[in-house]
């Protein structure tokens, strides 16, 4: 199935590009979000005369990201959780903890934005977390976890 992109998708291509995908995957994920439109003359001729609104779009986009990027390079984020011997964690901080955590800084982050390379975390520390803002935007968060029975 032959699709045109209208954002930029990781490992697919730029906006304006027109790339083969499966068909479940443009059927289900692509053209249900918005992401694409098939790939017709009349889509071709709409897409070249919107290019430069688009790209336009995209630009103000990276913008805000970066602007965003720079309030959480700033942010000191600290979570506590309950700890058990040897500095392991009840469970885990996850990125809907992460999320919730900056919200309260009131920074609006998603939880789908938030990259945890190794999984949810699980020991007490400071842990470096990655967000990404933007597909051209990705920024290092510190998220320090404490032991929230000794503040008590």
């Amino acid at each position: 199935m032959q699709v045109i992109l209208l954002d930029k998708i990781g490992k697919l291509g730029d906006l304006g590009d027109t790339v083969n995908v499966k068909a479940g995957y443009g059927r289900n994920f692509l053209l249900p979000a918005g992401k694409a439109m098939l790939a017709t003359k009349e889509n071709l001729a709409i897409i070249e005369e919107q290019k430069a609104e688009l790209v336009k779009k995209m630009e103000e986009s990276k913008s805000k990201a970066i602007k965003r990027g720079e309030l959480l390079t700033e942010l000191v984020l600290s979570i506590s959780a309950k700890v058990g011997e040897e500095g392991k964690l009840f469970g885990s901080v996850g990125t809907q903890d992460i999320s919730d955590a900056i919200k309260q800084q009131s920074i609006e982050v998603e939880k789908k934005e938030i990259l945890l390379a190794d999984g949810p975390l699980r020991t007490v520390g400071t842990h470096k977390v990655a967000i990404r803002l933007h597909p051209d935007v990705t920024i290092e968060l510190e998220v320090l976890i404490v032991d929230d029975t000794k503040e008590s």
